[in-house]
């Protein structure tokens, strides 16, 4: 079986899925365009700044999605804990971008924050899929990707 069957919630978080994956990839766009021409430059680092914004934006979007796929995951004593700990790994790396972008804190705090809430979200991925992959009506092909991505990164 290849085909998802449909919970409450679904649609709204293919939107937030959809949505998060253009802002990465308008992320990765804007931190090839800073190491392409402002890094050699010296600066000024608008694109830098475009790449912080597009960060702080995607971990806010990520929130519906992730809440909306572990709602499938069978349960474990980790799957709640592990959870909780994923969303609040990207209210952090929103709020550390965003902070970056106003000036507030400074890069290297920043960038710190990030890479952990990155981890995080990439131990979730593979975990999750790991765990959905034996999910009767969960698609294999969904759960492979899942895990392939995470492998990957």
């Amino acid at each position: 079986m290849d085909q998802l069957n449909g919970i409450p919630g679904d649609t709204t978080a293919s939107r937030f899925a959809y949505a998060a994956a253009a802002t990465g990839a308008a992320g990765v766009v804007t931190l090839a365009a800073m190491y392409a021409v402002e890094v050699p430059r010296g600066g000024p680092y608008v694109f830098g700044t475009i790449n912080d914004a597009t960060g702080a934006v995607f971990n806010v979007l990520v929130i519906p999605v992730i809440l909306q796929v572990h709602r499938r995951v069978p349960l474990a004593a980790w799957t709640e804990p592990v959870k909780w700990l994923t969303v609040t790994a990207c209210a952090a790396g929103a709020a550390s971008c965003a902070l970056l972008v106003l000036r507030v804190l400074d890069f290297n705090t920043s960038t710190a924050v990030s890479v952990a809430s990155i981890t995080l979200q990439g131990a979730w991925l593979f975990l999750v899929h790991r765990r959905l992959r034996d999910v009767q009506g969960y698609p294999r092909r969904l759960s492979r990707l899942g895990r392939f991505i995470e492998l990957r990164c």
